[in-house]
């Protein structure tokens, strides 16, 4: 749950990748990534 609020701020512009707990990044980048299905776009949110 809390990893895909995290992923839609985080597509939306309201939050940074790099703020999100360790734990939680796998999973988020992975939502992300089917989120925008773009390489370079999914390089751009999550870069620390």
């Amino acid at each position: 749950m809390f990893a895909k609020l995290f992923a839609i701020n985080i597509v939306n512009d309201n939050y940074k990748f790099k703020r999100v707990p360790k734990v939680l990044k796998p999973k988020v980048k992975e939502l992300i990534a089917a989120m925008v299905n773009d390489e370079e776009l999914l390089a751009q949110l999550t870069q620390e």
